[in-house]
């Protein structure tokens, strides 16, 4: 799902610095490698420089910099938040103010949804112009996690162009470095099929087909698999409608202790982040990856699941491991609370002495 998945910078983007004690600033370069720095500049300084002639020359450092469209998307949908970069956390939206609980962070537009109703006819399509390889293909999209609603998405995306699914997807990360040697193939199979689906299905799709190579496919199959949300419905955000793509939501970091929490409108075609709790200024904006359940199993349940789903390594927020851990009765309570319990439970026996107390006069008072 999203953009800056802890440690992994922006696969488009220049960075010259990020901001004092911030860490070594990199220059990620196209299909996700990293290149030496050309520069050190301090972050506020970071687009004067780019502007500047270099050299004495007319050319810019600000000429060789990717567009980067997700951060632009990003920027249009919030007006409290910003993104910041460091090396444990890549890319990641902090509050520029104090936030209050309950107002909207961020409102996401949609790149492209597709419906529940759209997922099938994705299956269906793939499986007929598979043809007599459909076992095959049912094969490689069960091996690399590939379900009907990221299919039916991509598709979307396929019909709408090039272009316009390049600026959707084209800076989102794609997690292809983690694939294994059988999932790396398996996953470029699937794109030549749904290439040839696209190509084979008819209208839009026939002509906006033809501008999409083998490998852009694969691309923009692997960030729809890595970033795309489900999509629930407006009136009780609690059923799931859909499968949609929402660039600028996809640069927020998961946390088992959220700020943020998500839910939608217009239909599911725009993606609503809250605050969860009162935020400060400086402080990250997160929502959890995991769905409410997931989010209250035990830590070992949830570790193993965003490492699965979303190849990073998690880590446990304090509030967190103290309150699972006093559960679990692996550690001492904290000592505040310990004594509160302890106060507590000194008062209610107590309490059941002086009405034991009280029963044993009463019955001795109606014996004589």
């Amino acid at each position: 799902m999203h953009e800056a998945r802890h440690g992994q910078p922006l696969s488009s983007e220049l960075l010259l610095l990020v901001g004092a004690g911030e860490g070594t600033p990199v220059l990620p370069a196209s299909g996700e490698q990293q290149r030496r720095p050309i520069g050190v500049v301090l972050a506020d300084e970071a687009s004067s420089v780019a502007a500047k002639p270099a050299a004495g020359s007319r050319w810019c450092f600000s000429d060789a910099v990717e567009s980067d469209p997700a951060g632009r998307d990003f920027a249009r949908s919030t007006d409290c938040c910003t993104l910041r970069w460091t090396p444990a956390k890549g890319r990641h939206a902090t509050a520029t103010r104090e936030i209050s609980r309950g107002r909207v962070i961020l409102r996401a537009s949609a790149a492209a949804v597709a419906s529940t109703a759209a997922s099938g006819a994705a299956t269906a399509l793939l499986a007929e112009s598979s043809g007599r390889d459909g076992a095959a293909a049912s094969a490689d999209a069960q091996r690399v996690g590939l379900d009907a609603s990221t299919l039916a998405l991509s598709l979307e995306l396929l019909r709408s162009g090039r272009e316009a699914a390049e600026e959707a997807a084209g800076s989102l990360l794609t997690h292809r470095e983690h694939l294994s040697a059988a999932e790396a193939e398996a996953w470029e199979r699937t794109a030549q099929r749904l290439r040839s689906a696209a190509a084979s299905s008819g209208g839009s799709g026939c002509s906006c087909a033809s501008g999409w190579s083998d490998e852009a496919v694969l691309r923009l199959l692997l960030a729809v698999h890595a970033n795309a949300h489900p999509v629930l419905d407006d009136a009780t955000a609690s059923r799931t409608v859909g499968l949609g793509l929402f660039p600028a939501a996809c640069l927020l970091n998961h946390s088992c202790a959220p700020t943020g929490v998500l839910s939608f409108e217009a239909g599911g075609k725009v993606l609503i982040v809250r605050a969860l709790v009162d935020l400060r200024r400086g402080q990250e904006v997160t929502y959890s990856y995991l769905d409410e359940p997931h989010l209250f199993a035990p830590w070992r349940q949830r570790r193993a699941l965003l490492r699965a789903a979303h190849r990073y390594e998690p880590s446990q927020p304090r509030s967190r491991e103290e309150s699972e851990a006093a559960a679990l009765c692996r550690s001492r309570l904290p000592a505040a609370a310990l004594g509160e319990l302890e106060a507590e439970v000194r008062a209610l026996c107590s309490e059941a002495a002086a009405a034991a107390e009280e029963a044993e006069e009463a019955a001795a008072a109606a014996g004589r």
